[in-house]
């Protein structure tokens, strides 16, 4: 599975452009899905993002190269689905970066 179609590259207009509001959000490195992070009501997708492209977040998820996210208003709710299905998928595994939980969740 490479990066999700539509994806976007983690520059720092493209964080300054995504969303303030609760939602799940996926990051890539290159091809590859490394992390599925929540950003609950408060801080929103925007504010997580700027916390892995800045190096706030140790690990990781500090070597991505894009993101996509999905807005909503039950995040940690559809983080529980999206980890579930990447488990269904892979054999139980989530991604790399979920096993040691950068920055939260």
């Amino acid at each position: 599975m490479g990066m999700e179609p539509g994806a976007i590259i983690l520059t720092d207009a493209a964080v300054a452009d995504s969303p303030a509001e609760p939602g799940v959000y996926l990051l890539y490195r290159g091809e590859e899905l490394t992390y599925i992070g929540v950003a609950e009501q408060g801080d929103g997708i925007r504010a997580a993002l700027k916390n892995h492209h800045s190096g706030a977040c140790a690990g990781c998820s500090q070597q991505a190269t894009g993101f996509a996210y999905e807005l909503t208003h039950h995040p940690r709710r559809r983080h529980r689905q999206h980890l579930s299905a990447r488990r269904e998928r892979h054999g139980g595994q989530v991604p790399p970066c979920n096993e040691c939980q950068p920055c939260g969740a």
